[in-house]
């Protein structure tokens, strides 16, 4: 199997004075690459700067890194898990480029996992003119706005468009931001369901990820791990059901197997995080605790 994760790599800032190297390519390719075996591309920008930085990382995760030019690099100050702060930029990755490698080699899955904008939705309309590919996309980096002050989530309705293109969607439930309300979010997401085969993903943190689909709705809890670093989870998880779906497993069984995935980066970040056996071991004793919720949906 080839995968593509189109996306900005990030450096990463820690309280300590720490630098990493992060974003969707990174913690989305390692999965898939390094511990998955899966032969995964990832598209991105570095400047001269921290070129060298970022490919190397790429390349120790197994990630074949395509690096396109750029002045600055987006650099996030991460505090407790949290990106708090933006600096640098995040040019856009241009869709013809995109296409180039689209064209060029056959991908199974494509993920799109802006870190800050730096793709646009249409190119999600132009890629879906292409059949083949199982296409996914993070909505983090398509929201994300920065302020004088802070980071912010702002929506934009031309999602509501683009995303039922997609065959799997994922984002923390506070980045579908067309909502405050829980309640209200997913049963948006409900509504966004009904008009294609879509997966959404709304991760809630510690509390587990929600599956919504074709009106269903799914709450799956996390592996009752001890989790140490939880930054990239998010990513992990959608990496690891783009690919089971790819495979051909349905809805909860590949989105099960990837919250065994992540739930299990979170606990051992720095090491091996899992393999595929493990995974299957896994999923099939926590399927059972996955939930159906329209009924908690009718009440409320």
């Amino acid at each position: 199997m080839r995968a593509l994760i189109v996306g900005n790599a990030t450096v990463d800032l820690l309280t300590g004075g720490e630098t990493r190297i992060g974003g969707s390519v990174y913690y989305g390719g390692r999965a898939l690459a390094k511990h998955m075996g899966v032969e995964t591309y990832g598209l991105t920008r570095a400047s001269d700067r921290v070129r060298d930085l970022v490919s190397g990382a790429l390349l120790e995760a197994g990630v074949k890194p395509v690096i396109l030019g750029a002045e600055e690099s987006p650099v996030f100050v991460v505090n407790r898990g949290k990106a708090v702060e933006f600096r640098g930029s995040s040019p856009p990755i241009p869709w013809d480029v995109v296409a180039e490698y689209l064209e060029s080699t056959g991908f199974d899955a494509v993920i799109f996992a802006p870190i800050m904008r730096e793709v646009e939705p249409e190119a999600i309309l132009e890629a879906g003119r292409r059949a083949g590919p199982v296409y996914a996309a993070d909505i983090q980096g398509f929201v994300r706005k920065v302020t004088a002050v802070e980071i912010k989530c702002e929506w934009s309705n031309v999602l509501e468009e683009v995303l039922p293109i997609l065959h799997i969607v994922h984002g923390n439930i506070s980045e579908y931001c067309f909502a405050k309300c829980e309640r209200d979010v997913l049963k948006k997401i409900v509504d966004l369901s009904t008009v294609s085969n879509t997966i959404y993903l709304a991760s809630a943190d510690n509390r587990g990820t929600y599956l919504v689909h074709r009106r269903e709705v799914y709450h799956i809890p996390p592996l009752p791990v001890n989790a140490v670093d939880d930054v990239g989870a998010g990513d992990v998880l959608l990496a690891v059901s783009t690919y089971y779906l790819a495979t051909g497993k349905e809805a909860l069984e590949a989105t099960t197997r990837g919250v065994v995935a992540a739930s299990l980066k979170t606990q051992n970040p720095a090491g091996e995080w899992f393999t595929p056996s493990i995974i299957e071991e896994l999923w099939r004793k926590h399927v059972a605790e996955a939930r159906r919720v329209e009924a908690w949906m009718k009440r409320v």
